[in-house]
């Protein structure tokens, strides 16, 4: 039986995988086995899907005392007890980047170049050549081209196995090894065409739709009222929901902005989602202290049931604006101090979320209220967007069972 290899960390990420996986398992003509890494362990641990951890390898690999040592000084800098795994697979995790980043350039280079760049500077391909001989696979998969996923391409190429990108954005961020892998799989036109702006051969890409987006279809086994009891929310009240980027990400604006609307809009319940990765948790923390009668913080949670209570999101970067906009919710792109333009490039112009017409945009301080107000008040401006939303989202099913398909076929 032919075997698949899914790389992958956390957050939306590891949902590009888990249908996909779940369709493997239904048609049993295929073996799987998912690399989870950091965030991505506790969306798995429940599953019942196979995955396995650095952890599990970690008897298996060459020098293991060493990366045990250095991953555990990592670790206890490093570990947020928040984040939904244990410090040993922080240390796993650590250890075995850092462990290769040394054997490539020295000790010294090594913590010169962690410390400029962070995990960035991680390509751990020793630990991912090991792990693809331990597992065997017919084909890797991976879901973002950066550190232990670009890795597993790399020595996946190297070792002749085949390897397959699922983008989970809607614009591309440019890479090269989009060229390399035997096929890209991404959720509309608007990626496919840019991929062929960058060199990338059509007969390499395949329109799928977006597999973490099967679940928006199915219908939703609880009431709401008994959504709104998990939360903590009253059911009486508007809920506005702010999808936190990264506090690495985010400038000092964000946070002001936010706790100004918290402040002013008392007769209004709040939720500020954090970032999966969120390692700066007090930051958050301290606009909740300040507003404890009106506000949530939640770190994890079910995604479909929190876009389903909420009236109104408030949303940056996050790849949760597309799952809120296919559940037909109204939506603020923020993009204070230039984020997109900064982060995104020469995208910003084609992909912000209200360029889209997914969503009004806030740029300027001091707006923020008056917008949340029109969103919330002006039916003609909701009805506009729900047409809008439509057209971008028509209705596709099972974009996961397209996928496998393609997997057995590739």
């Amino acid at each position: 039986m032919k075997k698949v290899l899914f790389v992958t960390y956390g957050g939306g990420h590891v949902n590009l995988v888990m249908p996909i996986a779940k369709e493997i398992e239904r048609h049993n003509e295929l073996d799987y086995k998912i690399l989870a890494l950091t965030t991505a362990i506790p969306y798995l641990e429940n599953s019942g899907l196979k995955y396995k951890t650095l952890l599990d390898y970690l008897p298996m690999l060459q020098n293991n005392k060493e990366i045990i040592n250095i991953g555990n000084k990592l670790a206890h800098q490093y570990h947020n007890p928040d984040a939904g795994f244990s410090i040993e697979q922080t240390s796993a995790y650590f250890g075995c980047s850092m462990y290769d980043l040394i054997k490539k350039i020295g000790e010294k280079k090594a913590f010169e170049k962690f410390e400029a760049e962070g995990r960035k500077a991680f390509c751990p391909t020793s630990i991912m050549k090991h792990i693809l001989k331990i597992e065997k696979p017919d084909i890797v998969v991976t879901t973002v081209p950066y550190r232990m996923e670009k890795a597993a391409v790399l020595e996946a190429k190297d070792a002749g196995i085949k390897t397959v990108f699922i983008h989970d954005l809607h614009f591309v961020k440019q890479n090269y090894l989009y060229n390399i892998v035997d096929a890209n799989f991404v959720m509309n036109e608007f990626v496919k065409d840019e991929l062929m702006g960058y060199g990338v051969a059509e007969s390499k890409i395949y329109i799928t739709g977006q597999p973490a987006f099967d679940y928006l279809l199915e219908p939703i086994n609880k009431r709401k009222s008994e959504i709104y009891n998990e939360f903590e929310l009253s059911p009486e009240k508007k809920t506005i929901v702010w999808i936190a980027d990264n506090s690495k990400v985010l400038t000092k604006t964000y946070f002001d902005e936010i706790s100004e609307v918290i402040e002013r809009f008392k007769e209004f319940q709040f939720i500020i989602k954090m970032h999966p990765g969120e390692e700066n948790v007090d930051i958050f923390k301290n606009i909740c202290k300040k507003n404890k009668s009106n506000t949530r913080l939640l770190h994890k949670c079910n995604n479909k049931e929190l876009i389903y209570i909420g009236d109104l999101f408030l949303v940056g970067l996050s790849t949760m604006g597309l799952e809120i906009s296919r559940m037909n919710k109204d939506m603020i792109c923020l993009d204070y101090d230039n984020l997109w333009e900064n982060l995104v490039k020469e995208n910003v112009n084609k992909y912000r979320y209200d360029v889209l017409n997914l969503g009004l945009l806030v740029k300027e301080n001091d707006e923020l209220s008056s917008v949340i107000s029109t969103m919330l008040n002006n039916d003609k401006l909701r009805n506009y967007f729900d047409d809008k939303r439509a057209k971008i989202f028509p209705n596709k099913h099972s974009a996961s069972s397209y996928c496998y398909n393609l997997l057995k076929n590739i």
